[in-house]
């Protein structure tokens, strides 16, 4: 009998097969980041993506903070508007650019400011229209659409389903209906 008389240990997992197996799982993770980013870049890039890129290379040009503010605004990020088009007034137009003589970001400011209010009139105007004629289709259709602006989409989904009871075969209403129903 030996002494020392150690106990056999199989070869199954060897070094060489944990160093690969540690390369093959750094390749594969470095792959799965870069198609992320890939995807992120194709997929998930904002709308105003191509006024924004201007803006970052021409950072005193008035025309290109102008057009970021009009893609702010027709997405709905109001002060983020309002505060591209102050920018836009604090840069002089170069005479590189094209621009209208005397033309300035003010008039559209104070338009914006009273868009909200101008958006609860139409709604109290349709509104009193749908009680005064409740069987009025189209009246139920320009209420959704008001409703929807000042984000109250129950209301614009009940107006516009009202709208399409009247008027079963009506495509309008049917893709007022389609859109609400994306929506939150």
């Amino acid at each position: 009998m030996t002494p020392f008389q150690f106990p056999h240990v199989s070869r199954k997992f060897t070094a060489s097969l944990i160093f690969y197996g540690q390369n093959t799982v750094l390749w594969a993770g470095l792959t799965v980041f870069f198609l992320l980013n890939v995807y992120a870049k194709v997929n998930l890039a904002p709308r105003f993506e191509k006024e924004l890129w201007q803006v970052l290379l021409r950072p005193f040009s008035a025309l290109a903070h102008e057009a970021l503010a009009h893609s702010f605004w027709q997405q709905g990020l109001l002060s983020a508007a309002q505060s591209e088009l102050r920018l836009a007034t604090a840069f002089p137009k170069s005479s590189n650019e094209t621009s209208v003589l005397g033309a300035s970001t003010e008039d559209e400011l104070t338009a914006w400011a009273a868009e909200p209010a101008r958006v609860k009139t139409n709604y109290d105007y349709w509104k009193s229209v749908v009680a005064v004629k409740p069987d009025f289709r189209d009246a139920y259709l320009a209420l959704a659409a008001a409703a929807y602006q000042l984000g109250k989409t129950d209301e614009a989904k009940t107006a516009a389903r009202s709208g399409l009871d009247l008027n079963p075969n009506n495509a309008d209403a049917t893709r007022i209906l389609e859109f609400l129903g994306k929506t939150k």
